[in-house]
């Protein structure tokens, strides 16, 4: 893999892990990876900085067995670990906020040649 690759905290397992084939390995806090403002506080960021500055946490390189294996164990635990989207509101028409009634112009426009 080359090149960026944002991150996805909500979706890791699927958007990161199963994509890219790789992982963060050794992940020193409480919990599942999660974005480092979501973790509690100071101390929980220094523990996470510090960690990944010694390389005691780090990216990892999975095979294609591994992931396979991690994808099996995610969906058997019964752990919701793939959030699904929010669903997209129905996309309106691209229509005019204004409208023209065509009755009012025509009586508008006749009694304007009337007065003419």
């Amino acid at each position: 893999m080359s090149g960026k690759v944002k991150m996805n905290y909500i979706n890791y397992e699927h958007a990161i892990v199963e994509r890219y084939s790789v992982a963060l390995n050794n992940w020193p806090l409480p919990g599942t990876v999660k974005n480092p403002s979501k973790v509690g506080g100071r101390g929980q960021v220094q523990i996470l900085l510090d960690a990944l500055k010694s390389d005691k946490c780090k990216w990892i390189t999975l095979t294609e067995s591994e992931v396979a294996k991690r994808r099996e164990e995610n969906q058997a635990c019964g752990e919701q670990v793939y959030i699904p989207r929010k669903a997209r509101g129905h996309m309106s028409q691209n229509t005019s906020k204004e409208t023209i009634d065509t009755e009012d112009e025509s009586s508008t426009s006749s009694s304007s040649s009337d007065e003419e």
